[in-house]
């Protein structure tokens, strides 16, 4: 994404249960967003206890609660260094990493040759 190469990036979490993370990157912004947060906590996907997990690592609640998004700012080094770190924190604190075991996998979109 950085090098637009890519246009947008997924990384399923849990496929079944719609829990993944969007990635987008514009203008030296990388944009992290978790989406459907009030069905995830229905469903017992999430919990608050997640939710401000999240909120410690920089993530931010929208206003009507169902998205969580995360914006990193800076030099391409910089963003991938800080979102390798998130996402471990992710895989392996908020979550237990055997919970993704063959559920887990990359979706993209390449840019088209122009």
């Amino acid at each position: 994404m950085v090098d637009k190469k890519i246009k947008n990036l997924k990384l399923i979490l849990k496929n079944a249960d719609n829990l993944f993370l969007g990635f987008s990157y514009s203008k030296k912004t990388l944009r992290v967003t978790l989406l459907y947060i009030k069905q995830h906590i229905k469903k017992g996907t999430l919990y608050h206890k997640n939710i401000n997990s999240f909120k410690n690592l920089g993530f931010y609640l929208s206003e009507n609660e169902t998205k969580l998004t995360l914006t990193l700012a800076g030099d391409k080094e910089d963003i991938l260094n800080r979102v390798k770190i998130i996402l471990s924190i992710i895989v392996f604190e908020i979550f237990y990493f055997k919970e993704f075991d063959n559920k887990s996998y990359i979706q993209f979109t390449e840019i088209a040759n122009r």
